[in-house]
C-alpha cells in the first residue's frame, strides 16, 4: 500500500545482491518510486551494503533524484548509510549541495547520523564530515531557520561531538530565528553543565536574547 515495489523492500538488506539481479532480470524497474517518491537506490543508500547500492547507481537514470521532502540518495547515505556509500556516491557526481524543502542543506543530516563511536569501531561520523568538506559542503553555513550544526548538535548532549565541530569554525554566536543561540539551546535541552561551559570557553556571547528578552541564564 505504500507503492513500493519488490526492489525497495529488498534495497537496504546485505548481503541481497542475488535477489536484487534476479528482480531486475525480471523486468522490474529501479527507476520505480513509492508515494513518497523514493526508489531503490534511495533507499539501498540508507544502509550499509555499498554492492547492494552499486547495482542501482547503474540502474537509475538521475542519481540526483529527490522524493517529496527534497530528499536524494546522497541524502540518505548521510544519514544513515555507511561512509563508503557517501564516498561512491559522490564520486558518481551525486550533488553534495542538495537542499530539502525545509531548507537544509546536509549538515543538517550529518548531525542526525551521530551516534558515539564504540572501542575499536572507526569513526564514521568524521569521515563523512571530511568527505562532504572535500565536496565543497559549507557545514559552517546555517540552515534555513538559521540554525547551525551547533544548534542541532547540542540536542545530542555529547561532548565529544562538538569538539568534532570545532574544525569547521562554526559562528558561535549565530542565532536562528527565534533569536536563539546554541547557548539558549544548551541551556535547554543539557543534562549538567558540561556543554555550557564548553560552550562559554569557545566565546558565546552570554548576554545575548532571544524573541522573549531571555538570556542563557533565564533559560537555565
Amino acid at each position: 500500500e505504500k507503492g513500493a515495489t519488490a526492489l525497495e523492500i529488498v534495497a537496504r538488506k546485505p548481503k541481497h545482491t542475488e535477489i536484487i539481479n534476479y528482480l531486475l532480470s525480471k523486468g522490474v524497474d529501479a527507476n520505480a518510486t513509492d508515494h513518497e517518491g523514493n526508489n531503490a537506490l534511495m533507499i539501498a543508500a540508507g544502509g550499509n551494503d555499498l554492492d547492494n547500492v552499486k547495482i542501482f547507481a547503474e540502474k537509475t537514470k538521475n542519481i540526483n533524484w529527490v522524493n517529496k521532502e527534497g530528499v536524494s540518495a546522497l541524502t540518505n547515505a548521510v544519514k544513515s548509510g555507511s561512509s563508503e556509500i557517501v564516498e561512491y556516491l559522490l564520486a558518481k557526481k551525486a550533488d553534495p549541495k542538495v537542499v530539502d524543502n525545509n531548507g537544509n542543506h546536509l549538515g543538517y543530516y550529518l548531525i542526525q547520523s551521530y551516534r558515539p563511536a564504540r572501542p575499536g569501531q572507526k569513526d564514521v561520523f568524521t569521515e563523512k564530515m571530511n568527505l562532504l568538506q572535500n565536496a565543497g559542503v559549507n557545514l559552517a553555513q546555517p540552515q534555513k531557520d538559521g540554525s547551525t550544526v551547533l544548534h542541532l548538535a547540542v540536542s545530542k548532549n555529547d561532548l565529544n561531538l562538538l569538539k568534532k565541530l570545532e574544525p569547521l569554525k562554526v559562528n558561535v554566536n549565530a542565532v536562528n530565528k527565534e533569536k536563539m543561540s546554541v547557548l539558549h539551546k544548551a541551556a535547554l535541552v543539557a543534562k549538567d553543565d558540561i556543554l555550557l561551559k564548553y560552550l562559554v570557553s569557545l566565546g558565546v556571547d552570554k548576554h545575548l536574547k532571544t524573541d522573549f528578552d531571555e538570556t542563557a541564564f533565564d533559560l537555565a
